[in-house]
């Protein structure tokens, strides 16, 4: 009881926009003490989350996040585990027995300028893909500039379109 309203306080926090880490600390540990994998996992994920969204706890992170994913794994909860491995490829944080790919891929774009394409195909403004991946704006604008050199674009409306298609086509 005390974990599950402890749980629902910390998704509160999220409904304003901002999560709150200390709220998921306090969920994270009354699961702790229920011995309940699959919601200590999703409690660490959120708390995870919510240090990265402030930018200061990349060492918090470092520890909870790969716990979570261990959890995650071993209750065989494999849409939790997305999410974790999504969270860690944004923020550029190992999980489980390999590191977050970083390889080139078609057009010679890495794995980040893909990331950051797909959110430029969904409309993304190089703010909101900052958010999204926890960097910076500057760095967002950044990608999306050698995105578009290595696509052979002059605009962002263009390399949407081919982010659209390629994105699409790795879906499949």
């Amino acid at each position: 009881m005390r974990a599950s309203l402890a749980s629902a306080q910390a998704e509160m926090s999220r409904l304003g926009g901002t999560s709150d880490a200390r709220l998921w600390a306090r969920a994270v540990a009354a699961w702790r003490e229920t011995g309940r994998p699959h919601e200590l996992a999703y409690a660490l994920y959120r708390q995870t989350e919510a240090i990265l969204a402030v930018g200061n706890g990349r060492a918090k992170a470092r520890e909870y996040l790969p716990e979570a994913w261990q959890l995650a794994s071993a209750a065989g909860a494999a849409h939790l585990l997305a999410a974790i491995e999504g969270l860690a490829r944004r923020a550029r944080l190992e999980v489980g027995q390999a590191p977050v790919e970083a390889a080139s891929v078609d057009y010679g774009l890495t794995a980040r300028e893909r990331e950051v394409l797909a959110l430029v195909a969904g409309g993304r403004t190089d703010r909101q893909i900052a958010e999204a991946l926890f960097i910076s704006p500057k760095t967002a604008s950044v990608h999306v500039s050698n995105i578009k050199a290595k696509l052979g674009v002059e605009h962002r409306i263009e390399a949407a379109a081919l982010g659209a298609g390629l994105v699409a086509a790795e879906d499949a």
